[in-house]
Parts: C-alpha cells; structure tokens; sequence
C-alpha cells in the first residue's frame, strides 16, 4: 500500500545520505522529499542524485 512505498522511499533516502554524510561540510541542515517514483528506484540512484546536486551546491568537502 501507500505507507510500504512511503517507508521504502524513506529507507533509501536516509541510506544514501548515511553514504554521503562523511563527504559534507559540517553546518548544514538537509531537507529531503521524496518523489512518487523515489520508491521505485534503487538506492544507488538516489546516492548518485544527492551527490550531484551535493556537488552543484559546493557541500562536499
């Protein structure tokens, strides 16, 4: 149902910015929102997106 996709989007978006936490400048607060197709793509998908937009916005150490 609705809450499995939503809690799998939740799943994957925290995993991916657990990856990726090491890597940013300290002092930063991060809002993430899940789209309708975010609990269906992998995790890696999602890692790669936040780096890129990590990298567009000078947050990576």
């Amino acid at each position: 149902g609705k809450a499995v996709k939503r809690n799998r989007a939740r799943r994957v978006m925290r995993e991916a910015f657990y990856l990726i936490e090491p890597e940013l400048m300290a002092g930063y607060d991060f809002v993430l929102v899940a789209r309708v197709r975010t609990a269906f793509v992998s995790m890696q998908q999602v890692f790669e997106a936040l780096r890129r937009a990590c990298e567009k916005l000078g947050l990576l150490k």
